[in-house]
């Protein structure tokens, strides 16, 4: 542990300020529009909701999506 840089402290004590000011500035600034260059295109009006839960188990995140049917099965609640 001797071999370590003395001055990556610094930096790093710096860094980290720096880059969640940054990621906090920028939250939300994403695709908000319709963008025809990139092929996006947001709908006026949303075709169904959608509920999104996640958990973590220190190995693994899962993802369990589920929205409404007329007639609900097992593959309108899916868990990945």
């Amino acid at each position: 542990m001797k071999n370590q840089s003395k001055g990556t402290g610094p930096w790093f004590a710096l860094g980290v300020p720096i880059g969640l000011g940054l990621a906090w500035v920028t939250q939300g600034t994403g695709v908000i529009e319709n963008d025809l260059e990139r092929n996006i295109y947001i709908p006026d009006e949303l075709t169904m909701p959608l509920q999104v839960q996640a958990a973590y188990n220190d190995q693994r995140i899962f993802f369990r999506y589920r929205w409404p049917a007329e007639q609900a099965h097992v593959y309108h609640d899916m868990l990945r």
